[in-house]
C-alpha cells in the first residue's frame, strides 16, 4: 500500500521516525502534491489499517492519502538516484 504525506514539519526531522514502523517498507521526500511518500506491507488489512492510523498519528503529518498497489508495471531499484 502507498501512502503520500503532507507534512508541516520538516521532513528532514520527520521522516526517520518512520524508519523504526516495522511495514514500512520505502520511504522519500518528494516534490509535488505530497512532501513523502511510503510504502507499507502487511499480512491482512487490519494490519494494513492499523499502521496507517499509527502513521497518521506522528505529530507533523497533516495528511496521508493511501492507495493499494494492484500490479507493478516496473520496479528497478539498481540505478541510484
Amino acid at each position: 500500500m502507498g501512502l503520500g504525506l503532507r507534512l508541516s514539519a520538516d521532513s528532514d526531522t520527520l521522516l526517520p521516525q518512520l524508519r523504526g514502523e516495522k511495514r514500512v517498507e520505502f520511504i522519500v521526500a518528494a516534490v509535488g502534491r505530497y512532501d513523502a511518500v511510503v510504502t507499507i506491507r502487511a499480512a491482512n488489512p487490519g494490519e494494513l489499517h492499523e499502521q496507517v492510523e499509527r502513521i497518521r498519528q506522528i505529530d507533523g503529518i497533516e495528511v496521508a492519502e493511501s492507495w493499494a498497489h494492484i500490479r507493478a508495471a516496473k520496479q528497478d531499484y539498481t540505478r541510484r538516484l
